[in-house]
């Protein structure tokens, strides 16, 4: 029980940081808030490196919402903003990806992006142990698609072929 506690403790502020960018498009359309996107419609090859889901003003409501909470799960806002960096460019890095494959869904990369660069990110902040990261991998398994399903049904995420 106590790692699957201490593997929440670490998995909650990054699900709910991968939540908040997933719906960045509804809340930037609720508020007629401007957004453009972060690689500032470069391309590689005739094809965008990061496509329109990874945007500037994504990357403010990573950083806003991690050093928020990051200080309230941890206590510690510089804690806080690596979480929110490692969500926002685990993102981009699945989006870099999935662009050089010309896929727009990459089921296991969309789960595992921001996931792997926040167990390096943990592991480097503090000690863990190998127990550990396997029930936070397993919970991860578990959850991650778990609510990208119920986003898929409450009309808050949309899939795309």
């Amino acid at each position: 029980m106590t790692y699957i506690l201490e593997a929440l403790y670490f998995l909650i502020p990054l699900w709910t940081l991968n939540i908040i960018l997933n719906l960045r498009p509804w809340f930037f359309t609720m508020f007629k808030i401007k957004d453009y996107p972060f690689d500032c419609y470069g391309k590689i090859k005739n094809h965008r490196i990061l496509g329109d889901s990874t945007t500037w003003a994504g990357l403010g409501l990573a950083l806003f919402f991690g050093l928020v909470l990051g200080y309230m799960a941890y206590g510690n806002i510089i804690f806080g903003l690596g979480c929110g960096l490692i969500t926002f460019f685990g993102h981009a890095l699945g989006s870099f990806i999935k662009r050089r494959f010309n896929r727009k869904n990459m089921i296991i990369l969309d789960q595992l992006n921001y996931f792997i660069l926040g167990l390096i990110f943990f592991v480097m902040w503090r000690q863990l142990d190998v127990y550990l990261l396997l029930t936070a991998s397993l919970l991860h398994i578990i959850v991650h698609p778990t609510l990208a399903w119920l986003g898929i049904q409450l009309g808050l995420r949309r899939v795309e072929n």
